[in-house]
């Protein structure tokens, strides 16, 4: 790849001159290329270069020598260096050797992404990463939305270098007689990439000459029709799950009726969002309860999630409870549950106790935002008598996979309002508001 062919995959990755872009390079032939065609047209692109190395404890002194070959050839190229011992074998909760430092690896490099204003994200991955990446997915059962595997930008990811192969790359290196280092691990076939690469992909090529470009070419086809899919769903107002404090909902109405492949895909796009994994045999069984029209019906989701259907909302939730927010006095704050806005009232101006409450000096005193306790209670507003706040919500119509999402306002005194429900009597003013409290949450 040349400079100038560089500088269009970068336009075609959405990233703009004059930003900050971050460069994952491990001191392989494919990441150091892809950070010398950044020093080479930095300048006139323009772009503000970092490079980061993620050092993963798996390869003993192999690894501390890749470290510090990529950490002299920035400093001879003049880039900023940022490293990180991650210690993959201590991680191995988080599942295979691959995974983990796949996992631990990102972090890293979207931590010092943040911490150095960078905007994207820059990685190697090439023709035959995926080619290998769609063989793996087919195999795995994945649907077509699997299959259009790595896009050239996936939000703070970037991949300008998608359409080359290695073979290219490396020749680019070796015509500026620029060496690179070999990772021995890259040849070991007991990981399952590597199978894929050094032993399926070389057979497929002997029956199928060009199967490589075969499978990129099904990948760019896949991610296609994905982007009409994804117009379609925002039609249908299904591209962003409603947000919920302990996971994430769509709406039941607007998933039924829908042709399977676009219901399947406002699931995909529900479990993920609530920041689980999807399979297709949960996405299937997901289709046949709403074809069904299945109320009630749960699903269980990796990570001790459930995946409920409801009368009114689908919801993918998870246990666990969010830690009470401070209010901003005043301000924006924003909540797992939603956003809410403290101002100062204007003249007459009045709550309606849904999703704008009147508050006065003294109620805003301690006041945070959390979910409901056990046994926890409040007098309603217009009331005498203390109830239990878990009934108030379900006496409220909400369902049961939405009521810990229900915003529990407290002060000093206890439960002052059930944001989007109902105020308590505490809220009883004499006088008008000094205060006024809007919420504008995740179910509107």
């Amino acid at each position: 790849m040349t400079p100038e062919a560089f500088s269009q995959a970068l336009e075609k990755c959405g990233i703009q001159q004059g930003a900050r872009v971050l460069a994952a390079v491990s001191g392989g032939a494919d990441s150091l290329c892809l950070l010398w065609l950044l020093v080479q047209i930095r300048h006139e692109y323009p772009l503000e270069v970092e490079c980061a190395h993620a050092e993963h404890g798996l390869r003993g002194s192999a690894s501390l020598e890749d470290l510090e070959f990529v950490r002299n050839i920035c400093s001879a190229w003049g880039v900023p260096f940022h490293t990180e011992h991650l210690n993959v074998p201590a991680h191995r909760e988080i599942g295979s050797t691959e995974e983990a430092a796949r996992v631990l690896r990102y972090a890293f490099l979207r931590r010092i992404a943040a911490e150095s204003g960078c905007s994207c994200i820059l990685t190697a991955h090439h023709r035959g990463d995926q080619a290998e990446t769609v063989l793996m997915r087919a195999v795995r059962g994945t649907d077509i939305r699997g299959l259009s595997a790595m896009a050239a930008r996936e939000g703070d990811l970037a991949r300008p270098l998608l359409d080359c192969t290695p073979e290219e790359l490396r020749a680019c290196l070796q015509e500026h007689g620029i060496c690179w280092r070999e990772d021995d691990s890259n040849l070991d076939t007991s990981f399952s990439r590597n199978r894929i690469r050094h032993l399926v992909m070389p057979e497929l090529e002997k029956v199928a000459p060009g199967a490589e470009q075969a499978l990129c070419r099904l990948a760019g086809a896949a991610a296609r029709d994905e982007s009409f899919f994804d117009g379609q769903l925002l039609a249908l107002q299904l591209d962003r799950p409603i947000r919920l404090a302990d996971g994430a909902a769509i709406g039941r109405s607007k998933a039924e009726g829908l042709h399977p492949a676009l219901a399947s895909r406002a699931l995909v796009r529900l479990i993920t969002a609530a920041g689980a994994q999807q399979d297709a045999r949960l996405i299937e069984r997901s289709l046949e309860i709403l074809a069904q029209q299945s109320r009630d019906a749960v699903l269980n989701l990796p990570g001790n999630g459930r995946l409920c259907f409801g009368e009114q909302y689908i919801c993918a939730v998870f246990p666990g409870k969010p830690i009470p927010v401070t209010a901003i006095v005043p301000g924006e704050t924003r909540t797992p549950f939603g956003r809410f806005i403290l101002r100062r009232a204007e003249s007459s101006e009045r709550g309606d106790g849904k999703n704008r409450q009147e508050l006065s000096d003294a109620m805003i005193r301690g006041l945070t935002v959390g979910t409901r306790l056990p046994g926890e209670t409040m007098v309603p507003f217009g009331k005498h008598k203390p109830q239990e706040i878990r009934k108030l919500i379900s006496d409220a119509g909400v369902e049961p996979a939405m009521r810990r999402s229900v915003p529990v306002l407290r002060n000093r005194q206890g439960a002052v309002w059930l944001a989007g429900l109902r105020p308590s009597e505490l809220c009883r003013l004499d006088g008008a508001p000094e205060w006024i409290l809007e919420y504008e949450g995740a179910r509107g």
